[in-house]
């Protein structure tokens, strides 16, 4: 798979632009550019001697009068990023599941939360227990009915978009309220 850094990257715009999902690669420049506007901020706070061996961190190899011209550069390559996140954060918040997946979730997402995947869709879903199944519990065969949940909303789940979570074991069937 891919490193944390990149599912990071990804996560935050969805892994998708305009017009192709995934994200073309494109847009790692654009976060490693966002990373080093970052620590080049911390820098110009710092100020002095901090400033200068900040950006020799950030740029190794570049003369400090040079310094100016690729933080330009970076500096437009980080909007494509940025703009990217903000698409990918309307009406969405960061989250980490319990199995340490990097997700967008609906702003109105609570701890507890489920994913889940209806079969036939092409994005995961966020769904919310509020209750037991409503008809009085377990079957004569001992086994539990459904229990009820709503519709959160649909979220980004990176590394399971494109079906790679969706097994017949993990299927389950609920009320949707």
């Amino acid at each position: 798979g891919q490193s944390s850094g990149e599912a990071l990257w990804r996560t935050l715009i969805g892994d998708r632009d305009d017009a192709t999902r995934p994200a073309p690669a494109h847009y790692k420049e654009s976060y490693e550019a966002s990373r080093r506007i970052e620590t080049g901020a911390r820098g110009l706070i710092l100020g002095g001697e901090h400033s200068a061996q900040i950006y020799q961190e950030i740029y190794p190899g570049i003369l400090l009068d040079h310094v100016p011209a690729r933080i330009q550069a970076d500096d437009l390559a980080a909007r494509r990023f940025f703009g990217g996140m903000g698409q990918g954060l309307h009406r969405r918040k960061f989250a980490v599941s319990r199995k340490g997946y990097f997700m967008l979730v609906p702003e109105l997402a609570q701890p507890g939360d489920r994913i889940c995947i209806f079969w036939g869709a092409q994005t995961p879903f966020l769904v919310r227990n509020v209750g037991g199944d409503g008809m009085g519990g377990r079957t004569d065969y001992g086994r539990d009915l459904p229990s009820r949940c709503e519709l959160v909303g649909e979220c980004y789940v990176h590394g399971i978009m494109d079906g790679e979570a969706v097994s017949d074991k993990d299927s389950e069937i609920f009320f949707l309220v």
